[in-house]
């Protein structure tokens, strides 16, 4: 999928990728959200050099969220329920807090790959170099060569 994005996108281009992070957060409510896997930061990025691309930002954010997921996971819990989302709603500043400050794990992770604006030598040919000396004596000429360049000193 993000060599699909590379390919698709001018040099210069950036792919934004949001998911879900830490595989150890893994629950029925991932699934039932259409989830197939958490990734871990490391593997996110590798993914994205593997593809082509320079990695400009990787963050961790909703990191107080963590806590309620795995509770949640705990519980067997397959959704998220309202009063939850009110309780999260009112800690939102405090989790804009944690997140500023940068306690602990995310519970997502967005990374911000640029596709380079120079292409790498591997995926260009070598340019053909020249070189014109002037100013110097010519060489000696074999015997079945032009002699209407001046002589060369010996």
């Amino acid at each position: 999928m993000l060599k699909n994005f590379y390919d698709l996108l001018q040099p210069g281009g950036r792919a934004i990728v949001l998911v879900p992070c830490h595989p150890w957060l893994y629950t029925e409510c991932d699934r039932s959200l259409g989830h197939f896997r958490r990734y871990t930061r490391d593997d996110l990025v590798a993914k994205f050099r593997e593809a082509g691309f320079d990695v400009v930002s990787d963050k961790q954010f909703n990191r107080l969220g963590v806590l309620g997921w795995w509770a949640s996971g705990l519980l067997g819990k397959k959704d998220l329920s309202p009063f939850q989302m009110r309780v999260y709603e009112f800690l939102m500043p405090l989790a804009r807090l944690i997140d500023k400050i940068g306690i602990g794990p995310g519970l997502s992770l967005i990374v911000v790959g640029q596709k380079p604006v120079a292409v790498p030598a591997s995926e260009s040919p070598a340019p053909e170099i020249v070189v014109k000396v002037t100013g110097m004596p010519s060489p000696a000429r074999s015997p079945d060569r032009s002699t209407d360049d001046a002589p060369v000193p010996s």
